[in-house]
């Protein structure tokens, strides 16, 4: 008997289709449309019978890129497949892009993405104003991960600045201010786990939606002047660094970089940043301490970002390997690359 698509599926989701015929799916042997493969591909990479999941995921990853963005990008997906695909395909950035452009996407799905690494989704859900002003927990994925572009960052903190102002100059409550400048455990004390971890964009729940430790830090910081920000910045832990050291004032990045919490993964991960200050950038080079690290080092010659009369001086630091990987970047300036296939060159000549 003959079943329609939408039958499949349905027979698929209640697990009842014959095993031959998910496996089939499973292996793309199927002929089927491109909305039902991919939407029974998704739904068998949950299969109970390990091997049609491992094929099912198998199948997932070879699927053209012009196939998956356009399901995703059609009126006919759901939210519900939206929100798994783009878990499904969380490394791939065109596919999120699409999504994030689909007005089915719900609001989670999209903070989900905006914790994502990924630049073209991080700039069209920066630039929704009508998304981001309905959904803080977008708002807060965004300045609190590290990949967001600057621009994007300083725009939202302006538009919060606006719009969290009290009306007619009447001041915030005194118990407010006060909860904001005692420094509540949340704001500075460091999960023991989290401590010994690399800096990275915050982990978001299963539905998408930040933590309830994440949306309370981002109020709380939300709420601070600026005075309150630049004492919290050398005593706040990783969360709260990872907010501050994208404010739009040099003074609190540079504070930030005072703190005695911070371990090497973290000044890597911000000499590698390209969504940070320069000042930051160049506070990191002239602390000789740090600078004694070579992956700060290489993160910092590598990051189009830094000035380039830093990166001519840190160059000499790097291994032989490195300054032919440079030798070959395109996203360095090319004085910088054009002076490590010099280098490149004189080593080189030397061996002989």
């Amino acid at each position: 008997m003959e079943v329609t698509p939408t039958q499949l599926i349905e027979l698929l989701r209640e697990g009842t289709a014959p095993l031959k015929v998910r496996a089939a799916i499973a292996r793309g042997t199927l002929p089927l449309p491109p909305a039902v493969l991919l939407e029974s591909l998704d739904i068998l990479a949950d299969d109970p019978d390990a091997d049609v999941s491992t094929a099912a995921l198998a199948s997932l990853e070879r699927l053209p890129a012009p196939l998956v963005g356009g399901v995703v990008s059609g009126r006919g997906s759901t939210h519900e497949l939206l929100g798994r695909l783009a878990r499904r395909f969380r490394a791939n950035e065109a596919a999120l892009l699409a999504i994030a452009r689909n007005g089915a996407a719900t609001d989670a799905t999209v903070a989900f993405i905006a914790s994502l690494p990924f630049l073209a989704p991080l700039e069209v859900i920066g630039r929704n104003q009508t998304l981001l002003e309905r959904s803080p927990e977008t708002v807060a994925a965004l300045l609190a991960n590290p990949s967001t572009p600057t621009a994007i960052v300083q725009l939202w903190q302006e538009h919060l600045d606006r719009t969290s102002a009290p009306a007619h100059g009447v001041a915030e409550p005194e118990a407010a201010a006060e909860e904001a400048h005692a420094f509540v455990p949340i704001l500075v004390e460091e999960d023991d786990d989290e401590a010994a971890q690399p800096e990275r964009p915050p982990e978001v729940e299963p539905d998408g939606a930040l933590s309830a430790k994440q949306l309370s830090i981002y109020a709380m910081l939300k709420k601070m002047s600026m005075g309150q920000k630049v004492a919290l910045a050398t005593k706040g832990n990783r969360e709260v660094r990872n907010l501050l050291i994208r404010e739009n004032n040099k003074m609190l990045c540079l504070k930030v970089l005072e703190n005695p919490r911070l371990g090497e993964t973290d000044i890597e991960a911000y000499a590698k940043s390209t969504n940070i200050s320069v000042d930051v950038l160049r506070g990191i080079a002239m602390q000789k301490e740090w600078c004694k690290k070579y992956n700060i080092v290489r993160g910092l010659v590598f990051n189009p970002r830094v000035p380039i009369g830093v990166s001519l001086e840190l160059i000499k630091r790097l291994t032989l390997k490195d300054i032919e990987f440079l030798s070959k970047n395109r996203n360095v300036p090319d004085t910088l690359r054009n002076t490590a296939r010099r280098m490149l060159s004189q080593k080189r000549e030397a061996k002989r």
